[in-house]
């Protein structure tokens, strides 16, 4: 089955500014070696890209003919088929070999049933390091946008920490990002329940909201976000980090 959500990759890999803060909220954890689930169409995998060597997954056919066309002749970057709920012994050894110091998730789990089962897979990929997930937050936001590109889930910040415990990841820090992207995704989802995202609105809120609220909530952490980010780890790579 085709992810419905193509489209709408295309359309946020758009919003340069909002992918950066997207990727400003991790790029402290991420190390020399990994891997990325649930790629997409690639625009955080350039990113990672120029930090180190990045292993691109997705289980979506469109999506990895994509990662594929566009990364062949980046030596370090490297594209395969990845389902995290069905990983078979003879692969789950082959990437333990590649010795990833890091995990990333960036609004991926939200779209996956048994998310439990997901993410103790990935802690047996990674000896040590760090997992790091972006997802959707908040139930209350969830609406017919959420419904449209395959979210099964948004999170509340206690059911993400006890959900990666029970999993036997190590939660660091996890707080909210984007809080008046969630008032907008309110009322347009719950509110005028309108299922389709508008071009001109993105290039909206990216040039000119984004920039000023990205600083922002640098400054004051946002008490509630259209998005979670969670730093997790396996025991050994605590780093005394307190949860937000």
């Amino acid at each position: 089955m085709a992810y419905e959500g193509l489209s709408n990759l295309h359309l946020l890999a758009e919003a340069d500014n909002y992918n950066a803060w997207l990727f400003d909220a991790i790029r402290p954890y991420v190390g020399k070696r990994v891997l990325e689930i649930g790629a997409g169409i690639g625009t955080f995998t350039a990113l990672l890209g120029e930090l180190g060597h990045v292993t691109a997954t997705d289980i979506d056919e469109a999506c990895l003919a994509e990662l594929s066309s566009r990364f062949f002749r980046f030596g370090n970057v490297g594209v395969m088929r990845l389902d995290i709920t069905d990983i078979g012994r003879e692969q789950s050894e082959m990437l333990r070999k590649k010795d990833f110091d890091t995990i990333i998730g960036l609004n991926v789990l939200e779209h996956i049933e048994d998310d439990i089962l997901a993410l103790k897979n990935l802690r047996l990929l990674v000896a040590f390091g760090r997992l790091l997930l972006i997802v959707p937050a908040l139930r209350i936001l969830y609406g017919v946008e959420d419904k449209a590109v395959g979210h099964i889930r948004r999170y509340e910040k206690p059911e993400l920490v006890e959900k990666l415990s029970k999993a036997g990841w190590h939660v660091e820090k996890i707080g909210y990002l984007n809080s008046l992207g969630a008032v907008l995704w309110f009322i347009k989802n719950r509110i005028m329940k309108s299922p389709a995202t508008s071009p001109g609105n993105v290039r909206i809120y990216d040039k000119l909201i984004v920039p000023f609220l990205s600083r922002l909530e640098r400054t004051i952490p946002a008490p509630f976000g259209q998005s979670l980010v969670a730093i997790s780890s396996t025991a050994e790579c605590m780093s005394g980090s307190e949860r937000g």
